[in-house]
């Protein structure tokens, strides 16, 4: 650089082009930003009309990142996926299994009920076997034998007993164990399926490279050239272009997805349209790199 702005022509040079790697910056800034009347922009060209300044940053986001990132998204899917079939396919069974469990308890229960709800009608035909039935005959012999008011033929005996009231017909073993449990069958009702993590919206890594894409002209060594560069050039037009590099599938999305932020070339490579940055017009150019997948 210094061998060229410090030759006896460039005294006479208008239109100058500084390639500027990211790591060597600072001294790029630092010479830019000179007021020396020894070694300055102003003071090496003075007749300065025009001045490119092309950055070149490095890369957002590297392939094995990118790489990995992507397969990351589709194993989470597919866990998702795969989430949600086994539990459709486990709610049925563990349905079917509380139901086959209340019917086999259920069936002693509705047993029990009948038992308890036929024990006064037993009860009743039994006293009227048992009790009254041989008072009866005890009255009948004494009638009998002591020849009392009683008629021989029976006319004085106790009535018989009322017939037992009307069972309810038999119900199959599940329908009966919802009828004694509940509908629910005498259980909580059973939990609810767990949520779904919930789903990305953008695989990992291209979240950041939006966030990226949205806030270039942040970027911290572009700020400092920019504000280098103030009132250092003069009348001259300055404009710098900040370059990354970006795997050709992110540049064609984004460049399809923001037609009015860029704008694709032949080659696969996209630029922005130039803005004002503290005072220095700028523009983010997307060079375009081939994936290789790692080994």
């Amino acid at each position: 650089m210094f061998r060229v702005i410090a030759s006896a022509h460039a005294a006479h040079m208008t239109s100058v082009c500084f390639r500027i790697r990211e790591k060597d910056l600072r001294l790029w800034t630092g010479y830019l930003d000179s007021s020396s009347p020894v070694r300055s922009l102003r003071h090496d060209l003075p007749k300065l009309k025009s001045l490119w300044v092309f950055l070149r940053c490095g890369v957002w986001t590297t392939p094995a990142l990118v790489f990995q990132g992507a397969h990351a998204h589709q194993q989470q899917q597919q866990q998702q996926q795969n989430h949600h079939q086994h539990h459709q396919q486990q709610q049925p069974q563990q349905q079917q299994q509380q139901h086959g469990g209340l019917g086999g308890g259920g069936g002693a229960g509705v047993g029990a009920g009948v038992g308890v709800a036929g024990a006064p009608g037993g009860h009743m035909q039994g006293g009227g076997v048992g009790g009254p039935q041989s008072n009866n005959n005890n009255h009948a012999n004494t009638n009998t034998n002591g020849n009392t008011n009683g008629n021989i033929n029976g006319s004085n005996n106790i009535p018989p007993p009322p017939p037992l009231p009307p069972q309810p017909p038999a119900l199959p073993p599940g329908a009966a164990a919802v009828v004694a449990l509940g509908p629910q069958g005498g259980l909580p009702p059973p939990p609810a399926p767990p949520a779904l993590p919930p789903v990305m919206l953008h695989p990992p890594g291209q979240a950041d490279l939006l966030d990226r894409f949205f806030r270039w002209e942040r970027d911290q060594g572009l700020e400092n050239l920019c504000l280098s560069l103030q009132g250092k050039t003069g009348d001259a037009e300055v404009k710098v272009v900040c370059i990354q590099r970006l795997l050709r599938q992110d540049v064609r999305t984004l460049a399809h997805n923001y037609p009015d932020e860029l704008i694709l070339d032949p080659q696969g490579d996209a630029r922005t349209r130039f803005k004002r940055v503290s005072g220095v017009e700028v523009s983010l150019e997307l060079s375009a790199m081939d994936l290789v997948p790692p080994a």
